[in-house]
This record gives structure tokens, sequence and C-alpha cells, in this order.
């Protein structure tokens, strides 16, 4: 057993208390698992945004006495305090077999759903593990060594083929592959109202939110420069961004973390896969990767091979900015006393994420 003896706490139970739990499940998922065993258990460093994934090691086996096979297998949880609201860990599980098995995308395999476990949660589910190199978050991939190590042809091999992964997701027909999306014959005004709404209200979860002007003035510049003819609404990731894809080499081998999947404009999901990118190298005060396309060229690839127009790209990544700049406020916020919000949210005004944010209102 892996990973048993360090301190991973998830409502309440520890982590033996969890692979008893995850274990009973297994079984219980049919006769051909009755005597699965769980030998190694992965948990991460800390909590997703919205979601906890753990990964198992499985010893799979019907009856003791069997030939054993081995598995392995990421379950996800939800988080006990998600930062983003509405998470559904079915629709998750709905979508991604539709996107696997309609549209053919390199997502995980589906295995089991689960729910109303007292140590597992409400909703969890377990997907197949896939053998790939994820680009990290923190520190930056722009300084990670799998991807150092990687030739500048290579590297330009995995950018254009990470952008051909998204090109496919927004040339996949949404209806028939079988998806439904409640907001599917809202009309773009009353969308765009929503858009800039769910930033306000993002705002009004943060205390002392004068404190963090900036914030508060991209909103503003949201509301007043609305757009108009976004085009045809397509699947859209929500997150489209590197390290939510797995490679091995240069190539695309899983694309993951669909909790946003939703009816959208896919410039916006263009949008955030360029600004997460520039915003990675900033944040860690390093220079991007030699190799990985610049905006111009990435952006032309992309609506050559939609056919789609990317109108609005600017207010896009203004608005993805405004999301990434409220969410750090509201993390960094959570971490300090009530008397040191308005410090910590002070100094978030001179970090490089705010003053981007600040320069693209000019």
């Amino acid at each position: 057993m892996s990973d048993t003896t360090s301190d991973f706490i998830y409502r309440g139970h520890t982590s033996a208390e969890l692979i008893d739990a995850l274990q009973r499940w297994i079984r219980a998922q049919g006769p051909d698992l009755a005597a699965t065993t769980v030998t190694g258990f992965h948990h991460p460093d800390h909590a997703g945004f919205s979601n906890v994934t753990v990964t198992l090691d499985l010893d799979v086996r019907a009856q003791p006495d069997d030939t054993p096979q081995a598995d392995r297998v990421a379950v996800r949880l939800l988080n006990e305090h998600p930062f983003y609201e509405g998470m559904d860990l079915r629709r998750q599980f709905d979508h991604q077999i539709r996107l696997r098995d309609e549209a053919g995308l390199p997502v995980p395999e589906m295995r089991w759903f689960g729910t109303d476990d007292p140590a597992l949660g409400p909703q969890f589910f377990a997907m197949s593990f896939v053998d790939g190199d994820i680009p990290s978050d923190i520190p930056s991939y722009h300084q990670e060594p799998w991807l150092l190590a990687l030739t500048t042809p290579e590297r330009e091999q995995l950018w254009w083929d990470a952008l051909d992964h998204l090109v496919r997701l927004h040339t996949t027909d949404w209806q028939a592959a079988g998806f439904t999306f409640d907001d599917a014959d809202e009309d773009e005004a009353t969308l765009v109202d929503t858009l800039v709404a769910n930033r306000r209200a993002q705002l009004a979860r943060l205390d002392q939110a004068d404190h963090a002007p900036t914030i508060g003035a991209a909103i503003d510049w949201l509301d007043a420069h609305r757009p108009s003819g976004l085009g045809p609404r397509r699947l859209c990731w929500g997150d489209a961004r590197l390290p939510n894809m797995a490679f091995q080499g240069a190539r695309c081998v899983a694309m993951l973390d669909w909790e946003d999947l939703h009816l959208g404009w896919p410039q916006f999901d263009l949008a955030w896969f360029v600004f997460m990118d520039a915003a990675s190298a900033a944040g860690s005060n390093c220079p991007r990767l030699e190799g990985f396309a610049d905006a111009a060229p990435t952006i032309a690839r992309w609506t050559e091979a939609t056919g789609l127009d990317p109108v609005a790209l600017e207010w896009a990544t203004v608005y993805g900015a405004a999301e990434v700049a409220t969410g750090m406020a509201l993390a960094f916020a959570s971490f300090v006393a009530p008397d040191q919000v308005a410090d910590t949210l002070a100094g978030l005004e001179a970090s490089q994420v705010f003053e981007d944010l600040r320069n693209r209102l000019t």
C-alpha cells in the first residue's frame, strides 16, 4: 500500500477509511470484482477547486483464489467546499461517455458511478487511468523538466496537437452525439447577460472587494462592451488548457476535467487556451517554452480548421482574466485572517495577473 501514512483527510475520514470504503464500493460493482483489493492509494497534495481525484491500484479478481489482474483507476470525489457551485458528477460522467463514444475524443473510459456514501460523499465515479505526462499548474509547466527535455520541434508538435484536439471538440455535432442542454434555445443577448451576471455574482462572494478595484473595473468594462454576432454555439470545454491534457511525448492521449462542458461560443475556449498559456509563464516570471506558437498563428490555425469567425476574442479574454483574478482573490482571502484581507488583496493588485487585466481595459 502506498501513500497511506501521509495526512490526507476527506470529509473527516482518513486514507485508510477511504480505502476501505472504495474497496467495498468497487467490489459491489459486479461479480467479477467481488474479491478485488486496493493495493495502492495515491492522493493529491491539495484538492482541486471543484473535485478531488485519487488514483487506485487494484488487484482485480472475482474469487480470492483467482489469478489477479492488475488495474489502475482514477476516482473523482466532490470537493467538500467547491469553488464553483452546482457541481454535478452525474452530468460529468454522462458527458464524458458521450465525448468518448460519440465524439471520438480521447477521454478516459468511465467505469462506475456511486452516490450517497458516508465516506465518499454524495456523488463519485471511477474512470480508467491514462498513463501520460500532465503539464503542471504550479510550478508553471514552462519550467517543467519533461517539457524542457523535448526538442523545439517536439514542443511545436505538442502545441498543435493540443489545439487540433480542441478543434475536434468545437467541430463535433453536439446534437448528433446526443448532448442536451437546458439553455440550448436561449438567445445571444440573454446568454451574454448571464455571463456578466456570473462575474458579478462571483465578485459578490469576496469580502472587502473594494480593495481589489481591478476586478470591479473589468466587470464594468465587460458590461459596457457587450459583444454581439458571436456566431453559432458549439460544445465548449470551459477550461481548455494544457494542464487538462495528458501527453505521451508530443501526442495528446487524454482530455481531462469536463466539469464545465457547455454549449457556448468556441472562441471563448480559444481565448482561454491562449490566455492561460501566457499567464502560466508570466505568473512564474519565466519565458514561454520555445516551440509553443504565439497567439496569432494559433488563432489562424483554429479559424481555418473550424471555419468559424473568432469574433470578440478580446472580450472573451477579459472575461476569462476577470474570472482568474476573482478566483485568486477569493482563494488568497480565504487563507488569511479577516484583518489581513485588505493587505492581501492590495498585494494581488500589484501582481502580473491584475496588471495584465488592467492593461486590457484601456
